[in-house]
């Protein structure tokens, strides 16, 4: 169950995201926060899924490619989620519905004073270096960001 410091923070979260994001849909619940951001990049429309544990803001959301399912990787039958857990491609575990979970902070760089919104900014990050580097050099994600780890 939310707090009322955690409620009031989610709810200027809500208010700083509709403002920035156009296609935006937050949910609050009783104890759960869940954002979806439909983003349009490289020709194609993505839906970005944003768990919001019960922790929050000292805990970091989780984040989701929730459109399209399987998220296609460069090459004929390869899938992002063939990468997973891989800092090259920046991701996560997939979800069991074989969602890619992007990874956005990592749990040492994550802090209360980071908010949903610099998520969304680094998902949509992400989304830009997948699909206007990756898909069209094969290159991975990190190369896009100039961070790859061999």
């Amino acid at each position: 169950m939310w707090d009322e410091d955690q409620k009031q923070r989610l709810e200027f979260e809500a208010a700083v995201l509709y403002e920035n994001h156009r296609n935006c849909e937050f949910l609050l619940g009783h104890d759960w926060a869940l954002v979806r951001i439909w983003h349009w990049v490289g020709g194609s429309w993505y839906r970005l899924r944003v768990e919001v544990p019960g922790l929050y803001p000292d805990e970091k959301p989780r984040v989701y490619v929730e459109s399209p399912v399987p998220l296609r990787a460069y090459g004929p039958g390869r899938m992002i989620s063939d990468f997973a857990p891989s800092h090259n491609y920046h991701v996560l575990s997939t979800s069991a519905q074989g969602e890619v979970q992007i990874c956005h902070f990592s749990a040492d760089d994550w802090d209360a004073l980071k908010t949903i919104h610099m998520v969304v900014l680094k998902a949509k990050l992400w989304l830009q270096a997948y699909a206007e580097h990756h898909l069209r050099t094969g290159q991975p994600i990190c190369d896009f960001f100039n961070d790859c780890r061999w």
